[in-house]
């Protein structure tokens, strides 16, 4: 005799957990097709995981802070827990425990990158309209929209939980409803960045906010792309839970099947993980820390030596994330030559401006310059301190070429002194060679006048030193009265006479 619910009476006395009595998602385990399968998806997930931890820390280092790759990261373990529990039920299949920690991981890991793909959305609502996107009601909606995926996530884990504990018809039909009432709730969640985006982008907007490095059509393709794969295997698995159950003792339908299963959970899982780590989303949708209100995305740029800035490092120094960023960065100026080109010029205009062709070229010119500017500037930013002081000095160097070193070291100033002679008036303190200056410029003996101060010659030292060769008489620069100070005048004046 059967229970309420067709259940077996030998059934009811095993006790809990029962075994499920309608077939799952998947079918019933096959070793021949589930353990390769679950085995290349567990290596890519591996992957997966690795590759954002990597990108995770190489840019906590650098002081960029993105925690979307920390969340695909652990989105990556959770399924590799997944794989580990599906290969240990196939080895396994009358474990009921194990059966119902496999439905569990399976329904609810997903969820991770929904919430990554929501969070894209609301940054690039803020992006192209701040006012909106940054209003009080959008962000509180936000808010609830995630706690609601929290406790429907709750709910649906209570619900299955509680379908393999009970064997009461009423009770089978509410866990049902709630399994089916998620199922459809986290697939309106996956599918709604689509609708966001497209009103974004179709509603008029003032500039952007820009934020992240890298085009804003690539950003929106990134997005679209991955809300796709994951709605449509976030629908697939709303549309089972409304099928009508089919019990054990029925053929397994067609889209149960292993097929199926991997290519619309799996499958469209790991294309995404492996497109955020290839096209880089870390770089493109990251926004600067702390980021509230509108113009809070727009980077501002710290301020950096001018020599550093002009400066390029060398190929040895380069990393492969380095050259990534300046990719990434050619990639947004490029857009913003071709967003901020004008039109061709009408009769109109052409009327008001004199010189259309000039006028141009130093558009041209001044975009190209803020264009290679920009481009240099980007791995002088992403600089460690010894490449920053390697680049000063080569720079250093470089000006010092330029205005004809290197020169001599001098002696301190203040142990430095000033030798003239009359006949080699032009002659230069800064020869790199005292022979070949003696030999150019023969020298006679000369008395050495030590300097009054240790900067450059003053006029009581050029004065001297002239004295010296007898056509101006010596000055007393000292000072102390007004009638000294006029007959000094008149001497100099009649000794400059008599020189003549």
């Amino acid at each position: 005799m059967a229970l309420e619910g067709g259940v077996h009476p030998s059934m009811a006395m095993e006790g809990p957990p029962y075994p499920a009595m309608v077939w799952p998602l998947g079918g019933a385990p096959v070793k021949h097709v589930d353990i390769p399968a679950q085995s290349v998806f567990m290596f890519f997930f591996l992957v997966g995981a690795a590759v954002h931890m990597k990108i995770f820390q190489k840019n906590r280092a650098r002081g960029h802070k993105f925690l979307p790759s920390l969340f695909i990261f652990l989105f990556c373990m959770s399924r590799i827990i997944t794989s580990i529990l599906r290969i240990a039920l196939v080895c396994n299949p009358r474990d009921v425990s194990l059966a119902i920690a496999t439905q569990i991981f399976v329904a609810a890991g997903v969820l991770i990158l929904f919430i990554i793909n929501l969070i894209f959305a609301m940054r690039l609502v803020r992006s192209t309209h701040p006012s909106l996107g940054w209003h009080p009601a959008i962000s509180i909606s936000f808010k609830v929209l995630c706690a609601l995926v929290g406790l429907t996530l709750v709910a649906v884990i209570a619900a299955t939980v509680q379908s393999f504990y009970t064997l009461d018809a009423n009770a089978r039909a509410t866990c049902l409803g709630l399994q089916r009432y998620g199922a459809t709730f986290l697939a309106i969640i996956a599918v709604l960045p689509l609708p966001v985006t497209a009103l974004t982008l179709l509603i008029p907007h003032s500039p952007l906010d820009r934020f992240g490095i890298g085009r804003l059509r690539t950003k929106v393709v990134v997005l679209l792309i991955s809300t796709t794969l994951l709605s449509l295997g976030a629908w697939y698995r709303s549309g089972v839970a409304l099928q009508t159950p089919v019990p054990r003792t029925q053929p397994l339908p067609g889209y149960l099947g292993k097929a199926p299963f991997y290519i619309f959970n799996f499958l469209v899982e790991i294309q995404t993980v492996l497109m955020y780590a290839i096209l880089r989303v870390d770089l493109r949708w990251h926004v600067p820390n702390g980021a509230k209100g509108p113009g809070s995305y727009a980077k501002t740029q710290k301020p950096e030596d001018v020599e550093l800035q002009v400066s390029r490092p060398t190929s040895a120094n380069t990393t492969q994330d380095d050259l990534d960023i300046v990719s990434l960065k050619q990639e947004e100026e490029k857009e913003l030559v071709i967003e901020k080109t004008p039109l061709p010029p009408t009769r109109a205009n052409t009327l008001q401006v004199d010189n259309p062709q000039s006028e141009s070229g130093s558009i041209v010119s001044e975009r190209l310059s803020s264009f290679f500017a920009k481009s240099t500037n980007t791995l002088a930013s992403l600089a460690t301190p010894e490449q920053k002081q390697r680049w000063r000095e080569s720079e250093e160097a470089r000006i010092v070429r330029r205005l004809g070193g290197p020169w001599q070291q001098l002696a301190s100033p203040t142990e430095s002194t000033f030798r003239k002679s009359v006949n080699s008036a032009t002659e230069s303190t800064l020869s790199p060679d005292p022979r070949t200056r003696s030999i150019a410029y023969p020298q006679k003996p000369q008395s050495v006048h030590t300097r009054s101060d240790s900067g450059a010659p003053s006029i009581p030292d050029v004065v001297g030193e002239l004295n010296e060769g007898g056509w101006t008489p010596r000055i007393d620069w000292d000072f102390r009265s007004p009638r000294r100070f006029l007959s000094l005048k008149k001497r100099s004046m009649i000794g400059l006479q008599v020189g003549r």
